[in-house]
């Protein structure tokens, strides 16, 4: 048995996680404006403006400001769900260099959902099970008084009994630990994201955009089709080791 763990021992021991590099984005574009240390760049067709800025990445997705002003005299849809992004870069590869969606915000929204209800099926079953679990124990405590058990079975009794508390409170512990991110998550997500909007006449709206993100990209080009007018921003990305 021992020559099948070493050597699954000895991968554990030499394997480890490295961190993502940090991106920094600039806009290629002459002119720019900044605001709260964000770069913003920013381009304006048949009275629709749109201002884009990089926010920061994780390991899978770079994250943008973006704001729309529509100063047209139409209505005009604003849609994450239809924006995109190009990466370009000399060690991609052909899949990683096509066109790919940004991260739609009304997905994220269902997903946590999704997670919200799990959660919630899996707190009601630990309730019963914890429930169950203790007037069976209780119910066992009692038979054993009963029946006269030794000082050394009440002492196992008890131990046991301990452990069991202690693991229903680790249970417990976790299960608020998810709960409690759920529900940042959802906050965070609710007054941060860009999300499907009408923008009538002399209206405007802004928030963040996932956009695909990878360490090889030397450049991100991003397209934006809102209002009937495609707008498309360039930039460079910069790779910081932590």
């Amino acid at each position: 048995m021992y020559r099948y763990l070493l050597p699954v021992a000895a991968l554990l021991l030499t394997s480890c996680v490295s961190p993502y590099s940090i991106s920094q984005l600039k806009p290629q574009a002459e002119e720019t404006t900044w605001l709260w240390g964000r770069e913003y760049v920013q381009q304006t067709a048949e009275g629709i403006t749109v201002k884009v800025a990089y926010e920061n990445n994780d390991k899978n997705y770079a994250l943008f400001n973006v704001s729309i002003e529509n100063n047209s005299e139409k209505t005009i849809l604003a849609d994450p769900a239809l924006f995109s992004c190009k990466l370009k870069g000399r060690l991609l590869t052909a899949k990683q260099t096509q066109k790919q969606p940004a991260r739609d915000p009304e997905t994220v929204f269902l997903n946590l959902e999704k997670q919200r209800s799990r959660q919630y099926a899996e707190e009601a079953n630990a309730t019963i099970r914890q429930t169950t679990e203790v007037l069976t124990e209780t119910a066992s405590s009692i038979a054993s008084r009963k029946q006269g058990e030794t000082p050394e079975a009440r002492e196992q009794r008890l131990y046991e009994r301990e452990e069991a508390n202690y693991r229903r409170e680790q249970e417990e512990i976790k299960l608020e630990v998810d709960r409690l991110s759920l529900n940042q998550q959802k906050f965070y997500f609710e007054q941060e994201l860009l999300r499907k909007t009408t923008l009538p006449s002399q209206s405007f709206i802004y928030g963040k955009v996932f956009f695909p993100r990878h360490e090889n990209a030397e450049t991100y080009e991003l397209i934006l089709p809102i209002g009937g007018q495609s707008f498309t921003f360039r930039f460079s990305q910069v790779l910081h080791r932590p």
